[in-house]
């Protein structure tokens, strides 16, 4: 078969026209064989140009054609649309990158112009080779799964909801609220934190187009980016949630007490129980671990006790399938244990507490009403607040949680304003002050009469100590002397890991973690609420540590791409550059199975199948294959060795001598060999 090729070279205004010889690489391109149009264009991205392309195609009659310009990251699909408009199918192109490739890294002009030849060579054999390929347009559903009912994920689904979406919210807890909910007051400026959540709480439980499930867990996702269906485990109540009133009159009579989780085990709560007095939905929840009915003994007391006949001990765990075309993931964060790390004496030193546990403690809904107060039951006089605890450290977690400096400097406003007269040292390495308010919070905080600040020369260079029933702190200073001071009460900022369920979800959603529990971003700077798997957001604490606005912003990013894409009116585009498989030659081995990362593939009647809207063309499987029975669209075999003897036949157009030799690979230094 004839070929007739265009070979188009951009300029790229000076870009490629400074380093590289247009005039002779032009004439080079003249002379490759099926080449019938070689013409150079100043900026071939510009409406004009594009014009004059798609007349160059339909006059001469072309069947393929090269772009030499740019990466194909940056204007491939605006040539591919070009083509389209000519009657050419898109994918009967391939972009010879000289810029970044060549005219960005080649300093010598004539070694550069070399090199392009040899680019387009490659480029032009490898066109030949292109066959044309469709696309396939699948419906979507417009409806979508939020994990996690803190304030980010509340706020995705409000947003969605807003845009009349019907949203299925699942929380693992008996309420929603997440762990702003256990807060007083939030930085900077100590806004009451149950003022600002409660109207979006509110808004959350009574929205027409949100399905909230409490005490709830994904069990299983099938499907791919429009097309999910996800099974949901409901675990029981035992409460009817159409008659409990929230009265507590269950709790009161409840005779079997265990640690409140809610209140970071400080206190106690019943086997039945209402997380905390503002807690929405305001229904009572019977703990099955601990209730003496559900374990086999004969007591009855909290449905006797109900005057409205809420108490349900038949209900039973069931599991719930919906379709949605999206999830987003906001499954928030947790601390780091910090008890085994036996510098802070934490679990074995009375009176040292984590962030949360003080966060309860100074709460006007914590086991104490909001006072200050030791476990003793006395005020104390001395206050350490500490930094980093097992943050920034080879030993623990070596990264910065970026929230904890500012939410200490709310714990030493508050604890001044509760009791005037403490003193507050706040031991400390570095400062991780952003936004620009934050400097404002410490600065006030600096104010305070009885606040001390001590730099630390290392974050893990102190110790907590107890001697004759007395508390006391060591440290070395930044000029690494060891002081020491008297303590009551120790508060540490210990670092923030991803959520305990994120493993987990992980591997339900095929959504790549880190060793931290975070879910990973698609990429750090242009997806950051994306994940690997298309259709799966993420927002809030569930990628990194956030504060409250970040986590609100996030939300609403992740909400906005996902009604972007799921359009009750719209199709999905599925992409042409796929894998697929010659049954006759595949032997049912599974392979391709274990190295797909998009889970594209099946195996029916021991042949392998790829799943054409799972499949995002990564060619993982054509190269795993040992019987070479999958091709990748695109990307054949065929076409990939054209265009490598491209690169590899130096012939007497191009001369040798112009162009840089590498040394061979064994001499090349590298790490990883």
């Amino acid at each position: 078969m004839t070929h007739r090729i265009g070979v188009f070279i951009c300029e790229c205004g000076p870009n490629v026209r400074d380093a590289i010889n247009i005039m002779a690489l032009t004439e080079f391109c003249k002379s490759l064989p099926e080449v019938v149009i070689a013409r150079k264009s100043g900026l071939l991205c510009s409406a004009a140009e594009q014009e004059l392309l798609r007349q160059d195609i339909v006059s001469l009659s072309l069947t393929h054609v090269v772009i030499a310009g740019c990466s194909p990251k940056e204007h491939e699909p605006t040539f591919q649309h070009v083509l389209d408009t000519a009657g050419l199918n898109p994918f009967l192109l391939q972009i010879a990158n000289i810029r970044e490739h060549c005219a960005w890294v080649t300093p010598d002009k004539t070694q550069a112009t070399e090199k392009a030849k040899i680019q387009i060579q490659a480029a032009v054999r490898r066109v030949r080779l292109n066959t044309p390929l469709s696309t396939r347009e699948i419906s979507c559903n417009p409806h979508i799964l939020v994990i996690g009912a803190g304030v980010s994920g509340m706020t995705a689904a409000m947003a969605a909801a807003d845009a009349h979406r019907r949203v299925y919210l699942i929380e693992k807890a008996p309420c929603i609220g997440g762990r702003v909910s256990r807060f007083e007051t939030v930085f900077p400026g100590g806004e009451c934190a149950t003022c600002m959540l409660d109207p979006l709480m509110d808004a959350v439980l009574h929205h027409e187009y949100i399905t909230l499930y409490t005490q709830s867990e994904l069990v299983d996702v099938k499907g791919f980016y429009g097309n999910f269906t996800v099974r949901v485990r409901r675990h029981p109540r035992y409460v009817s949630p159409d008659a409990c009133i929230g009265c507590a009159a269950c709790c009161d009579v409840c005779p079997v007490t265990v640690p409140d989780e809610f209140n970071e085990g400080l206190d106690t709560r019943n086997a039945i129980y209402i997380p905390y007095p503002g807690a929405l939905p305001h229904i009572a929840s019977i703990d099955a671990q601990h209730c003496l009915h559900l374990s086999g003994d004969d007591c009855s007391a909290c449905g006797n006790a109900c005057a409205f006949g809420a108490i349900d001990m038949d209900m039973a765990e069931h599991v719930e399938e919906f379709a949605v075309g999206g999830i987003i993931l906001s499954t928030g964060c947790d601390l780091l244990d910090i008890s085994p790390i036996d510098r802070y004496g934490y679990g074995n030193i009375p009176n040292v507490y984590t962030a949360m546990e003080f966060e309860r403690i100074v709460s006007s809904t914590g086991p104490t009403g909001g006072r200050l107060l030791l476990k003793n039951g006395e005020a104390p006089r001395y206050l350490a607040l500490i930094h980093c605890a097992g943050s920034r450290t080879s030993t623990a977690k070596p990264y910065c949680s970026s929230i904890c400096c500012r939410y200490l400097l709310k714990f030493a406003r508050m604890a001044s304003e509760k009791l005037p007269d403490i003193f507050i040292l706040i031991l400390f390495s570095d400062w991780c002050l952003p936004e620009k308010n934050a400097q404002k919070l410490l600065a006030s905080v600096l104010e305070l009469p009885h606040v001390q600040c001590q730099r630390l020369a290392t974050p893990d260079s102190l110790e907590i100590f107890q001697k004759n029933d007395a508390m006391g702190i060591r440290w070395q200073d930044i000029h690494h002397k060891v002081q020491q001071a008297p303590c009551d009460m120790a508060v540490l900022a210990p670092a923030l890991t991803g959520s305990a369920d994120a493993f987990r979800l992980s591997d339900c959603l095929n959504v790549p973690v880190d060793s931290d529990g975070f879910f990973s971003k698609a990429h750090p700077m242009v997806s950051p609420v994306s994940t690997s798997q298309k259709g799966i957001w993420m927002s809030g604490s569930a990628c990194s540590p956030c504060t409250v606005p970040e986590a609100v912003a996030q939300g609403l990013a992740a909400a906005g791409i996902a009604l972007s894409g799921l359009s009750p009116e719209r199709t999905l585009q599925l992409p042409a550059c796929i894998s697929e498989v010659d049954s006759a030659m595949c032997s049912g081995c599974g392979i391709c199975l274990g190295v797909c990362p998009h889970q594209a593939i099946i195996l029916q009647e021991s042949c392998a199948v790829v799943q054409d809207a799972l499949c995002q063309g990564c060619g993982s499987c054509a190269a795993a294959c040992p019987s070479s029975a999958i091709t990748a669209r695109h990307f054949t075999d065929g076409q990939i060795e054209a265009e490598i003897s491209g690169l590899l036949d130096t012939s007497a157009e191009i001369s040798p001598d112009r162009l840089t030799v590498l040394p061979p690979a064994a001499s090349i230094p590298c790490k990883y060999r």
